[in-house]
C-alpha cells in the first residue's frame, strides 16, 4: 500500500511542477519495491507477509 502511494505522489508532485519532490517519492516508491520483491510469491500469486526464518 505504501509503494502504490509514493509511486502515485510522485506522479501528482511531477504533473505540479515539483520534480525535486517527485524525485524522492519515487526513489522511496523504488526502495520498497525492491524490499518488496522478496516477498512476492509466484506461486500463490500474492505477496506473503513475511517468510520462513532459518530451521
Amino acid at each position: 500500500m505504501q509503494h502504490a502511494a509514493l509511486a502515485r505522489a510522485a506522479s501528482w508532485a511531477a504533473a505540479g511542477g515539483h520534480p525535486r519532490l517527485a524525485k524522492r517519492y519515487a526513489a522511496g516508491a523504488d526502495a520498497l519495491a525492491l524490499a518488496l520483491h522478496g516477498f512476492w510469491s509466484p506461486a500463490d500469486g500474492f505477496y506473503r507477509s513475511r517468510l520462513p526464518g532459518p530451521d
